[in-house]
C-alpha cells in the first residue's frame, strides 16, 4: 500500500528542489525548516504546495530552467503533475495493494509514500480528506500532505458511499493511474468481416 523506499526517494528528489524553487520565487516561508530526511516540516510545506498547485507556470519555469540539474526522467515526472487531481475525497477502505479514495465521479487506488495510509489514518473509515493526487508513472500517490476533516458519518452516509463505490466499480471508474490510457491496438483478425470466404 506504499511505494518502495527507492521510489519514494525518487519522488522527493523532484519535489524538494521544486518546493525550494517556488519558495525562492514567491518568498512564502522566510526560513523553512527541514526534517532530518531533508523534507520540509508540514507547516512549512503546506503553504508552498498551495502556491505550487495554484500556478502551473512555476513548475513550467522550474522544468525549463532545471536549477537542480535533474535528469530527463525526473523532469518528466514533474511534467506529469499537470494531470493531478486536487479535491476533497472520502477515504473508503485500505486494501492490500492500495487505499481507495472516492470522489463523486471516480475512485482512485492510491499508494502511500514512506508510510501506508493505514498508518497515517489509523482510525475508523470512512474519513473525509483534502488531498492532491499525483501520477507517479502508472501509479497514483499524494503530494505528501493529507488534511483530514474532523467529521463522523452515520449509517445513511456510509450506505450512500457503499452504493457509490459499487457503481464506480460497475462503471469501470476506479482508476489506478492518472495518466491517459494508451489506445488499444486493433486486432487485425477481429477487424475482418465475418462470413464465408468467396
Amino acid at each position: 500500500m506504499r511505494l518502495a523506499d527507492a521510489d519514494a526517494d525518487r519522488f522527493f528528489a523532484v519535489l524538494r528542489p521544486l518546493l525550494a524553487f517556488v519558495n525562492e520565487q514567491r518568498r512564502i516561508v522566510p526560513r523553512p525548516v527541514p526534517r532530518a530526511d531533508g523534507c520540509l516540516v508540514a507547516q512549512d510545506a503546506a503553504p508552498i504546495l498551495d502556491v505550487l498547485w495554484a500556478d502551473d507556470s512555476l513548475r513550467d519555469v522550474f522544468i525549463a530552467e532545471n536549477p537542480a540539474q535533474l535528469d530527463a526522467e525526473a523532469l518528466a515526472l514533474a511534467r506529469s503533475w499537470d494531470r493531478r487531481r486536487k479535491g476533497t475525497f472520502f477515504v473508503w477502505k485500505h486494501y492490500r495493494k492500495h487505499t481507495l479514495f472516492l470522489a463523486d465521479d471516480q475512485g482512485f487506488a492510491v499508494l502511500g509514500l514512506y508510510s501506508t495510509f493505514a498508518e497515517m489514518l489509523p482510525g475508523p473509515l470512512p474519513v473525509l480528506v483534502d488531498a492532491v493526487l499525483l501520477p507517479f508513472g502508472d501509479r497514483i500517490i499524494s503530494d505528501g500532505l493529507i488534511h483530514m476533516k474532523n467529521m463522523t458519518f452515520g449509517p445513511g452516509i456510509r450506505e450512500n458511499l457503499r452504493y457509490r463505490k459499487r457503481q464506480l466499480v460497475a462503471n469501470g471508474a476506479i482508476r489506478s493511474s492518472l495518466l491517459p490510457s494508451p489506445k488499444p491496438v486493433p486486432n487485425p483478425r477481429s477487424a475482418r468481416p465475418r462470413g464465408r470466404r468467396p
